[in-house]
């Protein structure tokens, strides 16, 4: 029974053994598998980069040569016409210019709907050509008559470089004391931060909040300062304009009143009066009239 046993567990054994090495094996092969496919796919995509990178390179040298071929041609067309105009210098290029003007308002307010198709075609052509004279006779204009603007304008470029240089040169030497004084803060300047919050030194930072808390009273002062001119604006207007001089007393003499009532009968009328009087005066009875009255 132990040796059916043993030889049992052996067998099984024998086949795990098996099993595994079988396995092993195939994970192998797998793993071989994907180290070719992704060199595969690594030499695909270099190769496809070279064919992407090579066609990138064509264009551009076809797009440059385009470029260069069309700014000759340019540059033929205006050379043609500044000698053209120098066999013909009795036309000027404005001459030219409002003759062809001319010729187009023509044809423009002669085309109507009822000429033929072939008509209108003939004329558009010629509008056409007319447009392009004008944009040659411009060119030539341009590349002839603005020489003097072309120095001018070479003459302010190179005074905007000179500055933007001292310019940059100043940002520089302040960077540089910036940094000298952040320096000088690692050894123990509480004003001085060797890193800049924010982007901004210290210096930057007290400077903002200063402005923060500060530059509303000093808009309100300036605003009160602004309302006390224009106060003494007012004052001084009054004064030139005004035909009698303005009161500053507190008294003010009376208008003229009313005359005032008549004591008549132990009764005090209320007298009628004129400007400024009482017109409906009340009458006050007295202690003899009430007697009388009541009996």
């Amino acid at each position: 029974e132990e040796e059916v046993k043993g030889a049992w567990v052996a067998e099984g054994e024998e086949a795990l053994q098996a099993a595994h090495e079988k396995a092993r094996a195939k994970a192998g092969e797998e793993e071989e598998g994907l180290k070719r496919g992704h060199k595969y796919s690594a030499q695909q995509a270099a190769v496809e980069a070279r064919k992407l990178t090579a066609k990138l390179k064509k264009q551009e040298a076809e797009a440059r040569a385009k470029e260069e071929a069309e700014a000759a041609a340019f540059a033929e067309r205006v050379k043609e016409i500044i000698e053209r105009k120098e066999r013909q210098p009795a036309v000027s290029v404005a001459e030219q210019n409002r003759e062809l003007m001319r010729r187009r308002r023509e044809i423009s307010s002669s085309i109507d709907t009822d000429i033929s198709d072939e008509e209108a075609g003939r004329k558009i052509r010629e509008l056409q050509r007319i447009s392009a004279q004008e944009r040659a006779a411009t060119a030539a204009l341009l590349a002839t008559e603005n020489q003097e603007q072309r120095e001018s304008l070479g003459q302010v470029s190179s005074k905007v470089r000179t500055s933007n240089a001292q310019f940059e040169e100043k940002l520089l030497q302040r960077r540089g004391e910036s940094e000298a004084r952040s320096a000088r803060g690692r050894h123990g300047s509480p004003y001085d931060s060797p890193e800049p919050l924010d982007g901004k030194s210290v210096d930057e930072l007290i400077s903002a909040m200063h402005d923060m808390y500060y530059r509303p009273w000093r808009d309100q002062s300036e605003k009160f300062k602004e309302r006390l001119r224009a106060r003494e604006i007012l004052q001084e207007m009054d004064r030139k304009f005004s035909k009698r001089p303005i009161k500053t007393s507190t008294f003010s003499r009376p208008l003229a009143g009313g005359s005032g009532g008549v004591n008549m009968g132990g009764v005090n009328r209320g007298g009628g009066g004129s400007t400024g009087g009482s017109r409906s005066g009340r009458a006050s009875i007295s202690g003899s009239e009430v007697a009388a009255r009541r009996g």
